[in-house]
């Protein structure tokens, strides 16, 4: 389904939203360094990858990235405007680096690994979760149209 926003999201129920951000936090606490994880696996799951991160300040990247997920549950949860225009600002960022279906999945897989590899209660609940996030958050940054 399409409308003048775009193709729709995929749905994310407001219990694996709960189970996303219950595993987030359970992530943080027990592994403070799981963004430092996250980056190794996937600055290292191809070369291509790693050259955009060439002159990327990490800090700030990861920063980011912990944000997005926070952005990405508000605008799934009541599509808070001002959540949404920051995933705007993303989706335009995003597009002005190239970035592929390939290198989505890339990031898809590698968070998703280090999720199952941090969250010591990772389980099938928890995976759905982790994907409802991610394939929300792709989407939205594929298919917003541009203003």
């Amino acid at each position: 389904m399409t409308d003048a926003s775009g193709p729709k999201p995929p749905e994310w129920s407001r219990e694996d939203r709960r189970t996303f951000r219950t595993s987030l936090y359970r992530i943080i606490k027990v592994h403070p360094h799981f963004l430092n994880r996250f980056y190794q696996v996937f600055l290292a799951s191809s070369p291509e990858i790693s050259e955009k991160f060439t002159h990327v300040d990490m800090e700030k990247q990861k920063t980011a990235v912990k944000e997005s997920f926070f952005l990405i549950v508000s605008a799934a949860t009541d599509r808070a405007p001002w959540a949404l225009e920051q995933l705007n600002r993303l989706a335009h960022q995003h597009r002005k680096l190239n970035i592929t279906s390939e290198q989505y999945a890339l990031w898809r897989k590698s968070l998703l690994n280090v999720v199952r590899e941090c969250d010591p209660q990772f389980d099938e609940d928890v995976e759905r979760s982790w994907l409802g996030m991610t394939n929300f958050g792709i989407h939205y940054l594929q298919h917003r149209p541009l203003k």
